[in-house]
């Protein structure tokens, strides 16, 4: 069953915020706090991906004339949660204790 454009264009843009963000956010988290501060990183972006989501699907339920999705919500989730997920789970698991 094919993904439809609507979700994989919600997934794709959740997974932009999150890279977008890492890629700002992440040199200077890792300057002032070291490695210690990237978990850290991660939680907040991942917080910032589930407010856009939400926050979307809340403007769209308001807004006349737009139609609002959980689902859209749940597929900004996967996309941006997913890329942190690839870059974090490995960071975590190969870490030194």
């Amino acid at each position: 069953m094919p993904i439809p454009a609507d979700k994989l264009a919600h997934a794709l843009t959740g997974a932009a915020l999150a890279a977008v963000l890492l890629v700002v956010l992440g040199p200077v988290v890792a300057l002032a706090y070291g490695h210690a501060g990237l978990p850290w990183l991660g939680g907040a972006v991942a917080l910032v991906v589930l407010a856009a989501g939400v926050g979307k699907e809340a403007l769209d339920r308001r807004w006349p004339g737009h139609t609002s999705d959980p689902w859209d919500a749940v597929a900004t989730l996967v996309g941006g949660w997913g890329l942190l997920a690839l870059i974090f789970v490995p960071y975590l698991l190969l870490r030194s204790p």
